[in-house]
């Protein structure tokens, strides 16, 4: 009995002995299963990675020393290829022979000290960034990551003591060196098949056009076309795999009102390829950035926010681009005092500098944040097989104006009754199917003219204006846009087209001989100013006729056609007819209907 009570004691305490180590080993096993959870929420995979991360591609790069991995001592008989730290500290990347001929002698550096016992030879990858593990390096040409500061062109590195990248900013100060500037490519980056640089003499605000050449052609091209160029802060632009990668940094010296002009581009890398009109956004809140081929081959867009370093592998189109083509519909914007931008309709401010920015039926000088500079001058305007012309003459010793067309065969005819005065430049509008010129009068009364192509002549009423000199700035939405100039003031003021008062009326075609257009074109200059009646009142009646000949006030003001008789300044011009008979057009008076 005793032996049997010995033997049942000593099992129980085996059995606890067992109970304790069960529960010992389990509590390890947990202590690991909580551990390994841990391990993949911080890292995103277990021990190595069964899987790929699910994040957004675009994501904060963190600098943290203890996620950093590979880092070894492996001089010696041992050598691990990849990142590696020697025992003198420098952090290397170490390449096989094999995994060596993927790249330029130029970016190789032997690395005696890692011959291992079969012979073979290892590299060191110098003067090249690389991407490690979603982190971005930078290895010198002596193949040393770099652990403090480095800069490329614009842009300064900053990197941790384990030779990840942690910040990248812009320096606005940044000019080539003169031993490296090139005068026709300035900034300058390329590869075998394409050249990028800058336009310095191209800008939109801070900002410079950027231009390319391919190596198969003699030609360079503004990227965008001429009808968005496309702009970047200086020397901030890059190049791989085919596409071209830029910058317009935000410039916080601007005034609110300048910086919306900028704001569709300011502080975000675009992707473009040349000859493309569409461009892709790759980050936006960038101060700097680097491109570069990652990891799977794709291309990675590393920048810095003012923040922190991140990471993007996603491009989404830019559907706020514009193309400024010449068939979009524009407006001309005036809320600025003394100052005129052009505009699409929708709101969009002109942001190209042009020597001959066409819209419509104008054509524009524009500095690059869509400011008019000057509309260039147009004295003809071609429309339904005809060529229409406001013909300045004189007669009764002032100046006259009407309209004549010509056809493609060269014959001319006079089509409207004429008016006294002088114009200039005309436009055509195509929703109003109407010439509309700029006009003075012989008493420097300046304003618009409304032409029809029949021949009727109106003056836009409200653009009558008593004193300086008055420019066409644009045409839309039944409204004109002129420039008044009086001495060194400057006013751009707007006027409906639709109130007008008549001034001549169409009349039958006339056909007019070339010493006839050459006599009536002849300078205006060589016309005396007539003198007004004392008992004239121009607001009422419009411009008083000469001197001497004799008119009805009343018949003035009704519209009926007045004609101008039996005074020394009455006239008769002649002019072959459409049978070849001589026929006589007498002038009505100015305000005649």
């Amino acid at each position: 009995m005793t032996n049997k009570r010995r033997r049942r004691e000593q099992k129980n305490r085996m059995k606890e002995i067992t109970n304790i180590v069960t529960a010992a080993a389990m509590l390890i096993i947990a202590v690991l299963m909580v551990t390994a959870v841990i391990l993949y929420i911080k890292n995103n995979d277990f021990f190595g990675g069964l899987s790929e991360s699910t994040e957004a591609e675009t994501e904060s790069i963190s600098a943290d020393g203890d996620q950093y991995i590979d880092i070894s001592d492996n001089s010696g008989s041992s050598v691990d290829t990849g990142l590696n730290q020697l025992s003198t500290g420098e952090i290397v990347f170490i390449l096989s022979e094999d995994d060596a001929a993927d790249y330029d002698d130029s970016n190789l550096v032997e690395a005696a000290e890692t011959e291992d016992t079969s012979g073979e030879t290892y590299y060191y990858l110098a003067d090249s960034w690389m991407e490690i593990d979603e982190k971005l390096y930078y290895f010198d040409e002596n193949g040393y990551a770099c652990t403090d500061e480095y800069s490329e062109r614009a842009f300064d590195f900053t990197f941790d003591e384990y030779g990840a990248v942690t910040c990248i900013t812009y320096n606005e100060n940044y000019s080539e060196p003169l031993s490296t500037a090139q005068e026709d490519y300035p900034g300058m980056v390329q590869t075998r098949a394409l050249r990028v640089f800058m336009d310095e003499n191209k800008t939109f605000g801070p900002y410079v056009a950027v231009k390319y050449k391919k190596a198969a052609e003699s030609l360079t091209y503004y990227l965008g076309k001429e009808t968005n160029i496309q702009y970047a802060s200086p020397y901030a632009f890059d190049l791989n795999d085919g596409s071209i990668y830029y910058l317009a940094l935000e410039d916080q010296t601007l005034s609110s009102r300048e910086a919306s002009a900028y704001e569709t581009i300011a502080g975000k890398v675009f992707r473009m390829t040349p000859g493309a009109s569409k461009r892709e956004i790759a980050a936006e809140g960038a101060v700097g950035f680097k491109v570069l081929t990652g990891e799977d081959g794709d291309p990675v867009v590393y920048y810095y926010d003012g923040d922190r370093l991140r990471r993007s592998t996603s491009f989404e189109e830019d559907e706020n681009m514009v193309v400024f083509s010449e068939d979009a519909e524009y407006v001309v914007n005036i809320e600025t005092e003394g100052k005129a931008y052009l505009e699409l309709s929708g709101g969009q401010r002109v942001t190209l500098a042009s020597d001959a920015f066409k819209a419509g039926n104008f054509v524009y000088q524009l500095a690059s944040d869509g400011e008019i500079l000057s509309v260039e001058a147009k004295t003809t305007v071609s429309m339904g097989g005809y060529t229409y012309e406001m013909q300045n003459g004189s007669a009764f010793g002032m100046n006259m104006v009407r309209l004549i067309r010509t056809n493609s065969e060269g014959t001319s005819e006079v089509i409207s009754g004429e008016i006294p005065g002088t114009t200039a430049d005309i436009h055509y509008d195509y929703d109003s199917s109407s010439i509309i010129a700029e006009y003075k009068d012989n008493y420097g009364i300046s304003g618009l003219l409304k032409v029809s192509l029949e021949g009727d002549i109106d003056l836009i009423t409200e653009s009558r204006s008593t004193s300086g000199t008055e420019e066409l700035y644009g045409i839309s939405d039944g409204e004109v846009i002129y420039k008044i100039t009086d001495g060194e003031s400057i006013q751009f003021r707007s006027a409906d087209m639709d109130i007008t008062s008549p001034l001549a009326v169409a009349i039958d075609p006339v056909v007019i001989t070339t010493t006839e257009t050459e006599e009536s074109t002849s300078e205006s200059s060589a016309a005396t100013e007539p003198t007004v009646p004392a008992d004239y009142d121009s607001t009422i009646q419009g411009q008083a006729p000469p001197a001497g000949t004799t008119y009805d006030p009343n018949r003035i003001q009704s519209g009926t056609d007045v004609i101008v008789s039996d005074g020394p300044g009455s006239a008769d011009l002649t002019g072959s007819g459409p049978g070849g008979a001589s026929s006589s057009t007498q002038i009505a008076a100015p305000g005649g209907n």
